[in-house]
């Protein structure tokens, strides 16, 4: 069974054309995926979470690109669901936290047991994000870019 996420990205308007790409991920490593091991498309459930998430950056940019993205995936790891995270006796601290060792573990795990993503509270609190692993998109099957738009944040 599959589910349905229509979930946003937000990058830097120079790499507008790589919206759906994990290069970046597998090229130095991310939350879930640890770098060189394998890539990962991350994601959040609103425009509002992108900037958020954004905002914990050292520089913040003032000029972005936003992607609308719909995503059907199969095996999701529900890190936002509580009885989940006991099942598996995760410290879900640890997990979000800056340290990415645990993280990346628990993703090095995820990705062997062939789940194709991992939905989690994104470390701001404003709500969700996804990371969904790089052999499980298939564009045009089940990744698609629905929107796309330049924001420019004046202060």
């Amino acid at each position: 069974m599959s589910s349905i996420f229509t979930f946003f990205r937000a990058i830097l308007p120079i790499y507008r054309d790589r919206l759906l790409s994990t290069n970046g991920s597998l090229r130095n490593g991310g939350r879930f995926n640890p770098q060189g091991e394998f890539g990962a498309l991350y994601l959040a459930e609103s425009q509002s979470v992108c900037e958020a998430e954004l905002s914990r950056k050292s520089i913040v940019p003032r000029k972005y690109h936003i992607g609308k993205i719909k995503a059907i995936i199969g095996k999701v790891l529900d890190l936002t669901d509580q009885g989940i995270v006991k099942s598996l006796d995760i410290n879900l601290g640890e997990i979000m936290g800056d340290n990415y060792a645990m993280s990346q573990a628990l993703g090095r795990w995820a990705h062997s047991k062939n789940y194709d993503a991992i939905i989690y509270p994104s470390i701001t609190g404003k709500g969700k994000a996804l990371c969904i692993f790089e052999r499980s998109l298939k564009k045009g099957k089940n990744i698609f870019l629905l929107d796309e738009w330049d924001v420019d944040k004046i202060e």
